[in-house]
């Protein structure tokens, strides 16, 4: 059987750092089963079990570059979007509830990653974009779209 791509390394390599979101008090939402970051499309964040949250899907995105160097080498950077989702809290007419998850959100996610910014060796960069937020109007869910950056360095002709 061939081995994994290194960029399905990458993927779960992002999933175990999110994965370790823990309740030490460093961040704000926990990750306490491992269902809660899944690296699978098809999963739906807007409908999923409030029981379940907060919730992360890994997104391998078409976004990326490479440039070839001399002797079979390239420098490989791909773009992957971490949607995020939890609710507010109830009972805040003024949206500031859902402005903080949103935030804390975005704070939890660039805190896990910025723990192995080369992901165990993998790459040689994780850059957290610019989020984007999106709240469920008359409602108290808060989805986060975060745009993840990673660069690596391999050889041409040994994806895996």
């Amino acid at each position: 059987m061939a081995s994994k791509s290194v960029r399905q390394r990458i993927v779960e390599a992002l999933q175990a750092a999110l994965r370790a979101i823990d309740d030490s008090g460093a961040y704000h939402y926990p990750v306490n089963d491992p269902s809660q970051v899944s690296v699978d499309p098809t999963t739906n964040v807007l409908t999923s079990n409030g029981a379940d949250l907060p919730l992360y899907v890994i997104e391998p995105t078409p976004e990326g570059s490479r440039t070839f160097y001399p002797a079979m080498q390239l420098v490989s950077e791909f773009e992957v979007n971490v949607q995020a989702r939890m609710d507010a809290e109830d009972g805040d007419p003024t949206g500031a509830a859902r402005l903080a998850c949103w935030e804390n959100l975005a704070h939890d996610i660039e805190k896990a990653l910025a723990v192995d910014v080369t992901l165990g060796g993998l790459v040689y960069d994780v850059r957290v974009q610019e989020p984007r937020p999106f709240v469920g109007v008359g409602s108290n869910i808060v989805i986060l779209v975060q745009p993840v950056t990673l660069r690596l360095h391999r050889t041409y002709g040994e994806p895996s």
